[in-house]
């Protein structure tokens, strides 16, 4: 389980996704519903937050 998760904080498959392909999950996902965010790396380096739409 990645760091920050919860027990009631699903892993997503997006998440799996970006490490399946060679990035990596830095932090999250943190928070519930909208705001949730987690932070990721591609495999070249860049880091990048990605926040659930409030909307």
């Amino acid at each position: 389980m990645p760091e920050g998760m919860g027990p009631r904080v699903r892993p997503s498959p997006r998440l799996a996704r970006c490490a399946e392909l060679g990035g990596a999950v830095v932090s999250g996902p943190k928070g519930q519903g909208p705001g949730a965010y987690c932070v990721i790396q591609d495999p070249a380096g860049a880091v990048l937050a990605l926040m659930q739409n409030p909307g």
